[in-house]
């Protein structure tokens, strides 16, 4: 049976100071039928669920809900074990070294029936991203997102109020109904990436391990310092500045588009040394350089670097007259001509690919036109399937996990030792990722006078003119004028503020922050 669940826990500023929390209210939120089960603690909690028999039950934010429960189980006798659970007391845990929690799978036994079940305890925001609110919404459901206390001191034994009870079982029901949806679509995998994945495979058939052959590591690792995400940066000129009528496009569904209509590597590919040549059946490849280069006057930096998150070190501006290595798409090379003085450039070795136009589009174009042409939760449904696939072909082979365990009574966590397993095709989502980069930069260098600010998918211009770019609201890879901000200002990557014309709501990517009060040596990740 598939259940959602959701805690409430003392949090109030009491709590807080006393460095004290526990669970008050539960609820348990079958996805057939949408009856609840609902109980004060985390003993009757797990109480309860040894006696739902196998079972997965999801949490919206398994990280917060996570932490208690491996509380309990670490206090009351269970154990940890790296393999699914045999045995009862024990579990075992798919936690990132990055603390992203997605599956923690317990062996109970149920005293009153004495049997064993297993309970998988899974997180549907890696389902369905967003707050449940916002789920709520877009998925045009019957009920919303009701609102309670959260600064209420509630001493324990504590006997929850009918609206608190009712503000529980919205929260569930609400993600039991979207998952009730999913499952009817057969997207019962842990995450949407992963849904979306075995589906396109499916899709293809047998000729998948041919199009997409299981490459050895080292190749892999190889192609993987190629791939590089989405574009953010601020115009040094505009930074921290108050703005007046910035216009902002997004690309319609800027990572299907290039899928569907740019060229893209498949098959095994061919190394060399040296200078790719060019080579009609293998036009795609991946250069192993030493440059010594700086950016263009007039120009924005378009080569990533993948050492810095959110910094100003992003993008390379200048070697300093020194030589660095890199690994680029012949899609970041062609870019790099374009936006670098390049002084000196050493071609070391590489890897070049067939290409094909035709890798996805006969599955993702009827999947994007029934996003354009659905509502509420098909369009919500189709629009989850048709973003989440290029990344699940760059998962990393190479990991570390977190493994819980008990210190003086407080949950902690170790790293495990590195685990291998087989990659996809990560030189795919380098090439997707390649080419929307391009997009972007084309559009921002069109317009380099009035170019404020970008991110993956979307330029905001000063430029009142029609743009030099295709725009159309619904055409795959177009542009969409999204919005109009009478007043902006733009501090860093993604933390900046705006007053949307139409709306007059407050457009904000950093919280507690407005036009006056926004400084320049604000930095929020």
């Amino acid at each position: 049976m598939i259940y959602t669940a959701d805690f409430e826990t003392n949090v109030s500023p009491k709590n807080v100071e006393e460095h004290q929390t526990d669970v008050w209210l539960f609820d348990i939120c079958n996805i057939d039928t949408l009856q609840h089960s609902t109980g004060n603690t985390i003993d009757e909690f797990m109480e309860k669920c040894s006696t739902l028999g196998n079972s997965i039950i999801y949490f919206h934010n398994l990280k917060f809900d996570g932490m208690f429960i491996l509380d309990y189980l670490l206090t009351h006798g269970y154990t940890h074990v790296k393999r699914k659970p045999k045995k009862s007391y024990e579990f075992t845990t798919i936690i990132s070294d990055m603390g992203v929690f997605y599956s923690i799978i317990v062996k109970l036994k149920s005293k009153a029936h004495r049997q064993q079940n297993i309970i998988e305890f899974r997180d549907s925001l890696k389902k369905i991203n967003g707050s449940v609110e916002e789920i709520a919404q877009a998925f045009d459901l019957p009920i919303k997102k009701g609102s309670i206390d959260y600064t209420l001191y509630r001493q324990n034994p504590y006997t929850p109020t009918a609206e608190e009870i009712s503000y529980i079982h919205n929260d569930t029901e609400i993600i039991a109904r979207v998952m009730q949806l999913e499952y009817a679509e057969n997207m019962t995998e842990l995450t949407t990436a992963s849904d979306t994945f075995m589906d396109y495979k499916r899709a293809i058939g047998k000729n998948y391990s041919i199009i997409f052959p299981v490459l050895p590591l080292e190749i892999d690792d190889f192609i993987r310092k190629s791939y590089r995400g989405g574009v953010c940066q601020v115009a040094n000129k505009y930074q921290g500045i108050e703005l007046h009528n910035v216009i902002v496009y997004d690309v319609n569904s800027m990572y299907p588009n290039q899928m569907c209509n740019s060229p893209l590597p498949f098959g095994r590919p061919q190394y060399y040394t040296g200078k790719y040549q060019q080579n009609e059946k293998y036009p795609l490849y991946i250069q192993h350089i030493e440059v010594c280069c700086d950016c263009k006057d007039g120009h924005v930096p378009t080569i990533l670097m993948k050492e810095h998150v959110l910094a100003s070190k992003d993008y390379l501006i200048t070697t300093n007259g020194y030589m660095t290595e890199l690994w680029l798409t012949s899609i970041d090379i062609e870019l790099m001509f374009k936006h670098y003085n390049v002084y000196d450039i050493r071609y070391i070795d590489g890897y070049m690919f067939m290409a094909s136009l035709h890798l996805f589009n006969k599955y993702l174009m009827p999947i994007y036109n029934k996003k354009c042409t659905t509502k509420g939760a098909e369009k919500q449904l189709n629009k989850l399937k048709l973003n989440a696939l290029y990344g699940k072909f760059a998962t990393n082979p190479r990991h570390y996990a977190k493994i819980p365990y008990l210190e003086d009574g407080v949950v902690k966590f170790k790293l495990s030792q590195e685990e291998t397993s087989k990659p996809i095709y990560t030189a795919v989502s380098s090439f997707i990722t390649a080419h929307a980069r391009k997009q972007l930069f084309e559009a921002i260098q069109t317009h380099y006078n009035d170019f404020v600010y970008c991110d993956t998918d979307s330029v905001h211009l000063l430029c009142e003119m029609q743009p030099q770019f295709d725009v159309d609201d619904k055409r795959l890879g177009a542009w969409k004028l999204e919005k109009t901000f009478e007043k902006a200002k733009y501090l860093a990557q993604k933390t900046y503020y705006g007053i949307d014309t139409k709306t007059k709501e407050y457009i904000k990517i950093a919280e507690k922050i407005n036009l006056d009060n926004i400084k320049k040596n604000l930095l929020i990740i």
